[in-house]
């Protein structure tokens, strides 16, 4: 038996990390706010502009960001900023 995503409803929050490079942060406030506008809230990770070298951060900070998301039970999508070398 196939196991289906939840589907999103407006209202529902969406989880944001940054897996890889950071981003620029005007191009992550102009995606907070088209999900926003779209009726969705959102959290940000605590790594998502940090900087480790080229990446956003320690393996183990962007770890704790993912695992932060799967265990909030308001989370109800994860949504990498942006992938990447890092990411692996």
């Amino acid at each position: 038996m196939p196991i289906l995503p939840y589907a999103l409803q407006r209202g529902d929050t969406i989880g944001i990390v940054t897996l890889g490079s950071p981003p620029e942060r005007d191009e992550v406030e102009t995606g907070i706010a088209m999900l926003e506008d779209m009726g969705f809230k959102t959290i940000l990770g605590q790594s998502v502009y940090a900087r480790d070298g080229f990446i956003a951060g320690t393996a183990q900070d962007r770890a704790a960001d993912l695992m932060s998301m799967f265990t909030n039970p308001r989370v109800k999508m994860i949504l990498p900023s942006r992938g990447g070398v890092g990411v692996a």
